[in-house]
């Protein structure tokens, strides 16, 4: 699991919220799938609900694509 700190902001709203990763190693990128920890938001994330991917290489930078919904 990992937090994302309170320094974040999604859709313009700052807080922080807890992700769920499980992933695999495919040539010779890192593919992971996450998902949002139901009730884990704070802030003005509190109601955040989401899930995404990221693929990687042997890079530096690790985008992160994140399909949510905040209610």
């Amino acid at each position: 699991m990992k937090n994302v700190a309170n320094s974040r902001y999604v859709a313009g709203k700052a807080g922080s919220f807890v992700l769920q990763h499980t992933g695999v190693f495919e040539n010779g990128a890192a593919k992971e799938s996450y998902f949002v920890i139901p009730g884990s938001g704070t802030g003005e994330l509190r109601g955040l609900r989401g899930e995404g991917t990221s693929a990687v290489g042997h890079g530096t930078e690790h985008p992160l694509t994140l399909n949510y919904e905040l209610s």
